[in-house]
């Protein structure tokens, strides 16, 4: 799992997800057609852990500047509330969890709690709100992790297995979960962050926007009559591997092990941890959806992302999300068929197309 912040304290995020993320909005590095012709406003600003960019197209006004002012207060308060480790609304839930089952909660938390539950049961576990203790064994919730070693055999061993995201009763006022309980968003909070402040922009009238946070974005019509191009960075080096052209509100989340690692022993060990093991994923080394359901992307990326080589088709069709992109732990490039409408790579580069199941019916949407 990932986490979605990268605070200057301790970092919310279940099983991890402090990314550079294999998505960048281009800036420079993808050479002159990046170039963005004015009117276009790009805004940036500290929230829930990272740098959140916002780039409009349209004229400078007060009524924008308000909007997107507007916007940072809304998402500065969204780190507070949901980080898994601090004294916010998500943090005290958890802390209550350790001396009752059922605990009260505001009602505006039921709704990403319950999706977030929704979501996890779909993707068989893999996406797990439940991973807390885990997270909090490995210490990637502090940032920087300590110059700890990685926890025993025997450690990991005693957490598992995670309880079932079904033993997890979500009412309106009040949550119910089994004993020892810590519920961690990070594989899902930013994608409800980012899906939050494109609803502010569009209900002011900003169509043509990209909001975007650590990486992972929603793109809103278009720029200036063209695609917005999402540069995709090499999660083993510093350029890019191509870009992704999207307009229309899609949205494009990532999961990669190239962020918060470690190495001990020669081993090296990064953030995102397998829920079933306790060990951090191996096999891979990101994952990228793009799909109009901001949420939905967030978590099915780490589904998949954790899912493995022959297992993350069947897990996409699961959650209903059909453009994927993977890059393998040797570097190779899968996509899926609705991923290669979006992906342009360099003359010469072509994936291994990876069909995906019949779509399941679900409830994911």
């Amino acid at each position: 799992m990932r986490r979605f912040f990268c605070p200057p304290r301790p970092v919310p995020g279940s099983a991890s997800r402090c990314l550079r993320i294999v998505l960048l909005v281009c800036l420079g590095l993808l050479g002159a057609g990046c170039s963005e012709p004015a009117p276009l406003q790009d805004v940036r600003f500290p929230a829930m852990g990272t740098l959140v960019r916002l780039r409009v197209a349209a004229p400078a006004s007060p009524a924008l500047d308000a909007t997107l002012a507007g916007v940072e207060t809304e998402l500065v308060a969204f780190g507070h509330d949901w980080w898994a480790w601090g004294d916010g609304a998500l943090g005290e839930l958890n802390r209550n969890l350790a001396g009752a089952p059922c605990v009260p909660m505001p009602p505006a938390m039921a709704p990403l709690l319950r999706r977030s539950m929704t979501l996890a049961t779909a993707s068989g576990g893999r996406f797990q709100p439940l991973v807390g203790p885990l997270v909090r064994l490995w210490q990637f919730h502090a940032a920087p992790r300590p110059l700890a070693p990685a926890p025993s055999a025997a450690a990991i061993a005693a957490l598992l297995p995670l309880p079932a995201p079904t033993t997890v009763a979500v009412r309106d006022t009040h949550l119910c979960a089994p004993p020892g309980s810590w519920i961690d968003l990070g594989g899902i909070a930013k994608g409800e962050a980012v899906r939050r402040a494109a609803a502010r922009l569009q209900a002011a009238g900003l169509g043509d926007a990209v909001v975007e946070a650590g990486g992972d974005l929603v793109a809103l019509g278009r720029r200036h009559g063209q695609p917005w191009r999402i540069g995709i960075a090499d999660p083993r080096g510093p350029g890019v591997l191509g870009e992704l052209h999207l307009t229309g509100g899609l949205a494009a989340f990532t999961s990669g092990d190239y962020e918060r690692t470690f190495t001990e022993g020669g081993r090296r060990y990064h953030h995102i941890l397998d829920p079933a093991t306790g060990y951090p994923v191996a096999g891979v080394r990101g994952v990228t959806v793009v799909d109009p359901d901001p949420v939905l992307a967030d978590a099915a990326a780490t589904a998949l992302f954790v899912a493995g080589d022959a297992d993350w088709p069947a897990v996409a069709a699961m959650l209903g999300v059909r453009a994927v992109l993977r890059v393998t732990a040797a570097g190779r490039l899968e996509a899926t068929p609705a991923m290669l409408a979006y992906l342009r790579l360099p003359a010469g580069e072509e994936p291994v197309r990876v069909e995906l199941p019949a779509p399941a019916a679900s409830a994911n949407r």
